[in-house]
């Protein structure tokens, strides 16, 4: 018996799926595009390289903002229960996005016996992961001028990418963009930022970069300042 399902799924942009549930657990992993999972508490923004944890028996839609590829991998009845009870994002590092996507190009031609043997492995990396906080939505839609400016920054940001400048490869004006980013993530750009940047030191970290490089990489001028607000997100993300 197959521990996990994994399907490969595309939507086109717009794209919306009727809310439901599963009697499993799911885990979602955005290959390409992006979208939103609605529950009823809410919409949770979904980017490239992502990776999204659905309990058991939790109501849910998704709408695809763009054209976009997701692995559906959902959990067997001899699968323990995870320890997150919320829906919510895991953090995922190189070997993840690897696996994801050798799966994604090979699962056509994968033998019962090499399945089994994937299972294993991503049962092992699942289990391994840990929450990352996210963007829950005012709406159930993004402003396509703050969706060009989330991907942007989360295919490349550092700790010097000012507002200024996405402003300028958005065509919103600064002060449009603080707005959209008030109300539709509840949240500032500086904020968000400095979310994305901790949130890929974390993944460097984890794969066994220096801290000195991670620092730089990311714009910071100063080691210890990098150090200081390093050490203050990952003592915010474990659990009380």
């Amino acid at each position: 018996m197959k521990m996990l399902n994994h399907v490969i799924q595309y939507y086109e942009s717009r794209q919306t799926t009727q809310s439901h549930e599963h009697s499993v657990y799911q885990w979602v992993y955005v290959h390409e595009g992006s979208g939103i999972i609605s529950t009823e508490d809410g919409g949770f923004l979904l980017l490239t390289g992502q990776l999204v944890y659905i309990p058991a028996y939790v109501s849910h839609e998704f709408i695809a903002l763009k054209n976009s590829c997701l692995s559906l991998i959902f959990s067997g009845q001899d699968v323990a229960t995870p320890p997150i009870q919320s829906i919510g994002l895991l953090a995922s590092h190189t070997l993840w996005t690897q696996l994801m996507a050798y799966l994604r190009h090979n699962q056509p031609h994968l033998t019962q016996a090499l399945w089994q043997h994937y299972d294993a492995i991503l049962l092992d990396q699942l289990a391994r992961f840990t929450p990352l906080q996210g963007y829950r939505l005012s709406s159930g839609c993004v402003d396509l001028r703050l969706l060009n400016v989330i991907e942007s920054l989360s295919h490349s940001v550092s700790i010097k990418t000012s507002l200024a400048s996405v402003s300028q490869q958005s065509g919103a004006s600064e002060r449009t963009l603080n707005r959209l980013f008030a109300e539709q993530l509840n949240t500032t750009y500086q904020a968000f930022r400095y979310q994305l940047v901790m949130q890929k030191a974390q993944q460097a970290y984890e794969q066994g970069e220096s801290v000195t490089n991670i620092a730089f990489d990311l714009g910071y001028k100063s080691l210890s300042a990098f150090s200081r607000a390093f050490l203050d997100y990952q003592k915010s993300m474990k659990p009380c």
